[in-house]
Order: C-alpha cells, then structure tokens, then sequence
C-alpha cells in the first residue's frame, strides 16, 4: 500500500518555469514564498534572449557572443537532423520547425477547423501524445483547432505563449481522444505546446550558470547520445569518498520534472544553512538531460533508437545508459561509495516511487525517512511514497538496488501540478534530504592492519 500524507494542494495555475526565482513586475518572488502572490502574472528571464548574448564556452562558462560564433543548440549534425513538419494553409501557417516541435500531419476539417494529428516516434509506446508547434498567419483572425491522437488518449492541456517563455493553460474541450480549442492569431508567432518548453540548448545555459555561480563545480560531458549530441553534467567533489546521483529527462515531454530537478539542485547549492556542511562532505552528480536526442525531436518517449532509456538500465544498450553506468563505475571501482540516486520523472500525479525498506539491507528506512520529514516540512500538501521493485523492468531505480545494493528513488511530478506548488516541495526536498545526509554517520574508513 502506499503510504500518503493527507492535505489539499495549493490552488492550481500555470504561470512559469520556476528557476531560481519567478518574477511579477519589478518584484522578486522567491519560490514557495507568497502563495498568495500566485494570482499575479508570472514570468521568467527569458532562455531565448539568453542565446542572444552569451555563448557557453569550453569550460562550462557563459562569455559575450563573438562575431565569428554559433550558438550550440545542443542538436544533431546536419546529417542527423531530425526532420520537422509544417503545414502552410496560405493563410495560416504551422510549424515545429525548432527543437522539441512536433506533430505528425495536419488538414483543414469542413467547418474551417485545422486538425493537427499526433503520431509517435514508433509503437508500442507509453501514452505521451507530445505537441508542440507555432501558428501564424497573414492577418488577425481567431481560428479552431483539434488536437488528435488516434495512439493514445491526449495527456497534456494546451498551453499557449507569446514569448516562449510566459506560458497559460488555454480553454479546451475534450472529446473522446481529442482536444478541442481557438486560438487568436495573427503576424506574429505563437506557440502551443503539451507543456512548458526547456530544450537542449536551455540546460547548456542553465548548467553554464551553475558552474558560473559555483565555481568549484566541474562541468563535464558523460558521452554522447545515439546521435551524437552532449551528454551533459556537472559534478561537485566534497572531502569523501560518499555520492549522490541525481538524473533527469529520461523521457523527453516529462516537464515538470525537469523544473523540480532545476530547483531541487538550485537549492543543493544555494542554501545558506545547509550548503556548505553537506557539500563539504558530499559528491554529487548533476546529469539533467539523459535524452537530448529525444528532446531534440520533441519525441513521446524514447531516444533515437525508439528505446525507453528507463527500461535500459540492464541490458544497457543505448549510449545514454552506457554513459553513465561508465561514470559510476569510475566512481565505484576505486572505492566510492554511492548513498542515493534520484531520477527525476512526470506522470499523473505526485508520487514517489522508492524500493522497498526490507528489499537491500543497506540502510533500509533512507527513503522512507527522508520523505516524512519532507511530507512534515511541506503540509498540508501530500507526499505519497509507493515501494515497488521488480527485478525485470530495467529502470535505474531497479538498477541502483540490484547492481550497487544502494536505493534510490524515481520522483515523479503530476502533469498538472501548480507551478509553484513544484518549486516549494523540490526546495524543502532538498532542505530536508541535506539534513538527513548530514546527520548520517560517517562512513566506517578500514584502517590499515599492523
């Protein structure tokens, strides 16, 4: 049975991509402060203008743009693009020509409407129907979409934004597998999309500011994906031989993951009381984006090669597994010693999933402790932990208890989540797991025999 701490979310609301900070007008709202400031309209600095000026350098660093640059867009060779759609009704134009756009076709319906069709990478496949496209036409008009998935009933709400960057859940009608909503148009862009966008080139400029911020973090490429773009991490050395593991973007359209890792690391970091005592003792790896190639092509599910990479953590398969099965056990071999690992996931609701307590002998109520001081820190909102282990499925939290005897944790963030709602539990989840790895006794250091 899972074990669930009662309390009604916060109120719901898409307002922005919580980084570090979420910004009304000229005022700075630190994330999981001011719930009542939730009605305000919310933005971002803008990832986009980022590309503008600033380019991230050999070392992991942001420097001005020269006239001879171009910007890494963390995509493919030209060789290895993946191909993008666009549907141009003369008067009206769609596109998902920019990394993480997709949609499979598109045709105007007799009553005018245009109806764009979902279609994943392959099949069978987990039902993720992604979308993400920009409209535009010749002049200002109000125009109907549907949003049809034949594979799999559509998951995400349509979100519209100006900007790329200031994101609404839109109006919509749902029936059966489609989703029904208009939208104004007009010269220029707009973009739809299942949920927020972060592409390949946004967590470059994420981690170059890390590594800015925090100097002694080692940036570093794991590998390569099966198509040749970065695997990218970073990596901070405390006093010992101890590891935690932290892993993200497995699978491509898992948003709300991706912004609970960003702040969950930020906060790592960045607390003041807590920072320094746990990364004085403690080694860290950051790798928040396992699947570029998947995000790249806006993709459902899978990696290049249509596999799940959460599904690969034993046969190991894919480059991405390899790349860091190759890291931990550089780690390993010479006697580190990994404590936890967290893989940061989406699904349809907040849920971790741990392995069971009496299922490794090694430090059995880890998770299980840390989450009830985290469900104490963040009530009256739920922490619901579900143990589970299965020995066949191959994903990494499987893969940490079966190969390293070490627990971990796959922490999954609902869909719908309220924004803020994401930054407040990853901010005390990282508080509170700080302070539960500081208090744990050192680890027993053998000392040479006479």
């Amino acid at each position: 049975m899972p074990l669930v701490f009662p309390g009604p979310p916060l109120a719901s609301l898409y307002h922005c991509i919580p980084l570090l900070t979420c910004l009304t007008g000229q005022v700075v709202l630190p994330l999981g402060d001011q719930v009542a400031a939730a009605s305000a309209e919310l933005t971002i600095s803008d990832p986009a203008q980022a590309k503008e000026f600033a380019l991230v350098d050999d070392a992991g660093a942001l420097r001005p743009l020269a006239a001879n640059d171009n910007v890494d867009t963390g995509e493919a060779p030209p060789s290895q693009a993946t191909t993008a759609v666009t549907c141009d009704f003369s008067d009206v134009r769609f596109s998902a020509e920019f990394p993480q756009g997709r949609f499979g076709r598109c045709e105007r319906g007799d009553d005018g409407r245009v109806i764009i069709h979902l279609e994943p990478e392959g099949t069978p496949i987990n039902p993720s129907p992604w979308h993400a496209f920009t409209v535009e036409a010749d002049s200002e008009r109000t125009i109907g979409v549907e949003i049809r998935s034949e594979y799999a009933d559509t998951r995400y709400s349509p979100k519209l934004s100006h900007d790329r960057n200031t994101w609404k859940v839109m109006e919509y009608e749902r029936e059966g597998s489609a989703q029904f909503f208009t939208v104004e148009v007009g010269a220029e862009k707009v973009w739809i999309a299942g949920q927020e966008l972060f592409d390949n080139n946004d967590y470059q400029i994420w981690l170059a500011k890390l590594k800015e911020q925090h100097p002694q973090l080692e940036r570093i490429e794991l590998g390569q994906s099966e198509e040749g773009r970065e695997l990218p991490a970073l990596v901070h050395y405390g006093s010992g031989n101890e590891w935690l593991l932290l892993l993200g973007r497995q699978h491509p359209p898992e948003i709300t993951g991706a912004m609970a890792m960003r702040t969950f690391v930020e906060t790592l970091l960045n607390d003041d009381e807590l920072s320094p005592g746990f990364l004085a003792r403690y080694n860290i790896l950051i790798a928040p984006n396992l699947n570029p190639d998947g995000v790249a092509a806006g993709n459902w599910r899978h990696n290049a090669n249509g596999v799940d990479l959460n599904r690969d953590w034993f046969s190991r398969e894919q480059a991405e597994t390899q790349a860091v099965h190759r890291f931990i056990s550089d780690v390993t071999e010479p006697g580190g010693v990994l404590v936890y690992g967290i893989d940061f996931h989406s699904t349809f609701r907040d849920v971790f999933y741990t392995t069971p307590g009496d299922y490794l002998t090694k430090e059995p109520d880890f998770s299980f402790d840390w989450l009830n001081m985290l469900a104490a820190a963040v009530a009256p909102n739920a922490i619901r932990e579900q143990p589970s282990a299965n020995a066949a499925q191959g994903n990494f939290k499987q893969y940490m208890a079966d190969t390293h005897g070490t627990h971990a944790v796959t922490y999954e963030v609902a869909d719908n989540s309220d924004r803020l709602t994401i930054g407040l539990i990853a901010t005390h989840g990282a508080t509170t797991l700080m302070t539960y790895m500081i208090a744990r006794p050192l680890p027993v250091i053998d000392s040479p025999q006479q």
